[in-house]
């Protein structure tokens, strides 16, 4: 909750060392990072969009908290290397969670097999086999849109 205008935090330029209970509060937040954190899934976590990603601080993709994409990391292992920069990796099956080495596969961006699946999504929807959820983000049949 934000401060009223024209009021100032209690601890608003105090350090640990000039309050106890900041003091306090700083011994209790150290080393709870990574295996010594309550929260601790050993460093695979599942995000908003549906993927895994894993803790690799290490990684040239990793994002601001030091995460991969699972995906990625299974591709690049397979592969050998790194991806390229114009590379991404695409799930066979479109289920993000499942990332079987046989269920990925490396594009690159200008690759036609997106292109296609885009025009096939694109075709289907037009012929009402599939709609298309703008809450989601995502397409989906019902069994009755397959039956047509």
């Amino acid at each position: 909750m934000p401060f009223k205008k024209g009021y100032a935090p209690w601890n608003k330029g105090l350090t640990k060392e000039d309050h106890p209970s900041i003091k306090s509060m700083s011994n209790k937040m150290k080393n709870k990072t990574g295996k010594n954190n309550a929260n601790w899934k050993g460093g695979k976590i599942d995000n908003k969009h549906g993927y895994w990603l894993i803790l690799n601080k290490n990684h040239p993709r990793k994002n601001v908290n030091n995460y991969v994409f699972e995906h990625i990391l299974i591709a690049e292992k397979q592969l050998g290397r790194y991806l390229k920069h114009n590379e991404f990796v695409h799930h066979i099956d479109g289920n993000k969670k499942n990332n079987n080495s046989n269920n990925l596969f490396v594009c690159e961006s200008n690759n036609k097999i997106h292109n296609q699946l885009e025009q096939i999504a694109f075709d289907l929807y037009k012929k009402g086999i599939i709609k298309f959820d703008t809450k989601k983000g995502e397409y989906f049949a019902t069994m009755e849109m397959i039956r047509l």
